[in-house]
């Protein structure tokens, strides 16, 4: 829903740009018709039988184009280039200098085709990084000079696969071997040929563009399948050594950065960012903090950089943009091993912004292992903000994370992920805890939307102690918070994991699931949750939520949650199915009417067999409602939430229990939540605790 919104808006942007441009060029010349001629659709396009054309006004007194190209850097010379727009609807400069044509050349798929641009000056296809430069945010403006500069987004590579064409008389494709997307110096512009090699080519233009003051460009001489086997390392021995100017030097001469800066704990203090514009790899050696002095952020990986931080600390970051400690650039890869995140913080406050610890832009892959994140704060995601990008979490610990933002857009108290990469992207959460993390909006401990294929799994957690308290239409899921794109493809997996104590101010106390989107939820427990407003008269399902979507649960435990009106234990209807479920001692307010009604279940759920709940529903109220039709009514003897073995607490089955031996064989999954062997005896237990 976000992601739709997005592309609208940006459309609707882009059509009234061109539209206050100047209308009068519309005509294509017959060099740019004869390009099209010369040099065809790739391998299964289909050409449009007539190419859309869009042109840029040519009134412009200076002699650069709106903006600069991304593929493979020109400087200077004659090209044209299959453009990729899947990234989204491109910003356009209504006060363009020459002319820029936009030719699809697929029927199906509107984001390749040509790029022609026509300079006052009649040179086609030149470019002056040195007067325009594009932000990371598509803006455009006239550079400083400064090759630093944070806001640069540097040549960005095309895909595998794509034509180009250079000085119009050589036509290659690039393949997954070729190194492509590096700027050249300001005398040759190097190109593939048939062997994948770089070939200096001489430079035609009349113009050339000094590049070489820049100092953040990737090394054609490192690429991302390469060992990274070149060390810097920060220090002498001694903590005086390791200094910022000593780990400037240090990522200066290598891509692999340890610290030799003696036995004890370090703290290094940075004064600005660093952009990371190359594979890296940073090993702190259990022993190092780097701390932005609550002034500024740590790093800034430039597009499709690999950065890999270990044994680390990173502390105090602080942006007024994305990403308080770590900004991972475009189709990037962050991964974290052993570090800690603490007190980062974000503070842009756009409706989807935010990520304290950590942003990453879309068509990345973020990996966080082992590590640990506290008292990191942004408007979106506490600690972690992705987009459409694959995250995966495991052995790691968020405690203390602030979603921020009020107004509209997400939430996420230590996560907020709007989509995972591409259509099947994945989503990952195992054995790690969310504790007394907090959100305004949606999601206490975690946000999440699904798109199309993509899944998200949890499992072997524990989110505990976690709160949503907006009001209004806000205030929803406690614990988690997640929709999906309506389309019925995405699945939400919910395992072996523990939802305790969490707290929404509207709906939701443990889970919030909605937009249709279908989930399955086994072997879990909810325990203590609540949904209920300040006044303890609102709030519907205590445990879940579920608004719309197919949902089943199997061997799941919902006890001892509280709504502040209905569905004490959960909110659904026959499009949730139940099948060796345990519903018990679960309480609704009823707004304080004393109804006593709706405690357990809000309405009536399909029974997939071997169900119980407890207390019966109220026989004397026609609106209480059993959880299922033919559900049995005994109690299970529930003990205390405590840790039983394995990895998340969990209600244990006492003696004399109507849950013992008396589930589904076939339905009951092989183990229990703690990873016991089911069954123990003849038949299994229902719920998540198997006794043993």
């Amino acid at each position: 829903m976000r992601r739709i919104r997005w592309v609208a808006l940006a459309l609707l942007s882009f059509l009234v740009t061109l539209l206050g441009a100047s209308i009068g060029n519309l005509n294509l010349d017959n060099a740019a018709l004869s390009a099209v001629a010369a040099y065809p659709p790739t391998m299964n396009q289909q050409p449009l039988s007539a190419p859309l054309l869009i042109a840029q006004s040519n009134s412009c007194g200076s002699p650069t184009i709106s903006k600069p190209t991304k593929g493979i850097d020109t400087n200077g010379a004659v090209f044209h280039v299959f453009y990729d727009f899947t990234r989204g609807i491109e910003r356009v400069n209504p006060a363009a200098c020459g002319r820029e044509y936009w030719i699809p050349l697929e029927k199906n798929n509107p984001n390749y085709g040509l790029l022609f641009v026509y300079l006052i000056d009649g040179q086609k296809n030149r470019v002056s990084a040195t007067l325009y430069v594009e932000t990371t945010n598509g803006d455009l403006l006239v550079w400083n000079g400064n090759p630093s500069n944070s806001q640069l987004r540097r040549t960005q590579s095309q895909k595998d696969g794509t034509q180009v064409v250079i000085q119009g008389n050589q036509s290659i494709v690039l393949g997954t071997n070729t190194q492509r997307g590096v700027r050249q110096t300001a005398t040759t512009n190097q190109i593939p040929n048939a062997n994948n090699t770089l070939q200096p080519q001489t430079n035609s233009s009349s113009s050339p563009i000094d590049l070489t003051q820049s100092q953040n460009i990737v090394p054609s001489s490192l690429t991302t399948s390469q060992t990274l086997v070149n060390l810097g390392v920060v220090g002498s021995g001694t903590a005086a050594s390791c200094t910022e100017a000593a780990l400037d030097t240090a990522l200066a001469s290598g891509a692999n950065i340890t610290f030799n800066c003696g036995t004890t704990g370090l703290t290094i203090k940075l004064t600005k960012e660093r952009v990371i514009a190359r594979n890296t790899v940073i090993d702190g050696g259990n022993l190092i903090t780097l701390s932005g002095g609550g002034k500024n952020r740590l790093f800034y990986t430039q597009s499709q950089v690999e950065l890999t931080l270990k044994n680390l600390t990173i502390a105090d970051g602080f942006t007024t943009d994305l990403g308080g400690g770590i900004f991972s650039g475009y189709q990037g890869k962050l991964t974290v091993s052993n570090c800690n995140f603490k007190n980062n913080i974000s503070t842009k406050t756009g409706s989807f912004d935010g990520g304290g610890a950590i942003y990453s832009k879309s068509e990345s892959t973020v990996t966080i292992d082992k590590s640990t994140f506290s008292g990191n704060k942004a408007a979106n995601g506490g600690a972690i903000n992705t987009v459409l990008s694959d995250l995966t979490i495991a052995n790691s610990t968020f405690t203390n994370n602030q979603s921020v933002g009020s107004g509209t857009g997400g939430g996420g108290g230590a996560i907020f992920n709007d989509g995972a990469k591409g259509d099947r992207g994945i989503i990952k959460v195992s054995r790690s805890t969310f504790t007394n993390n907090a959100a305004v909006m949606q999601g206490g401990a975690i946000f999440t939307q699904l798109y199309n294929s993509n899944t998200m799994n949890v499992d072997q957690s524990t989110f505990s102690g976690n709160r949503v308290t907006g009001t209004g239409n806000q205030g929803f899921g406690g614990g988690i918070f997640h929709i999906s794109d309506k389309k019925l493809k995405s699945l939400f997996t919910v395992t072996n994991t523990t939802f305790a104590s969490n707290t929404a101010s509207n709906q939701g106390g443990g889970l919030w699931t909605g937009n249709s989107a279908p989930v399955n939820i086994s072997n879990s427990t909810f325990s203590g949750n609540q949904a209920k407003s300040a006044d303890g008269t609102n709030g519907l399902g205590g445990g879940i939520m579920r608004t719309s979507g197919k949902m089943n649960l199997t061997n799941v435990t919902i006890a001892n949650n509280y709504a502040g009106f209905q569905g004490g234990g959960i909110v659904g209807n026959t499009d949730v199915t139940l099948k060796n479920v345990i519903i018990a001692n679960n309480k609704a307010n009823n707004g304080g009417k004393g109804w006593n009604i709706r405690n357990n279940c809000f309405d009536t759920m399909t029974n997939g067999g071997n169900n119980l709940q407890y207390p019966a529903k109220n026989q004397s109220d026609a609106n209480d409602r059993d959880c299922t039709a033919s559900i049995k009514t005994a109690d299970p003897k529930l003990g205390t939430l405590a840790n039983n073995g394995g990895l998340t607490q969990t209600l244990p089955l006492l003696t004399g229990s109507a849950a013992i031996n008396t589930g589904n064989n076939t339905t009951c999954p092989v183990t229990d939540q703690r990873g016991i062997k089911r069954p123990q005896q003849v038949t299994c237990d229902i719920g998540a605790y198997e006794v043993n």
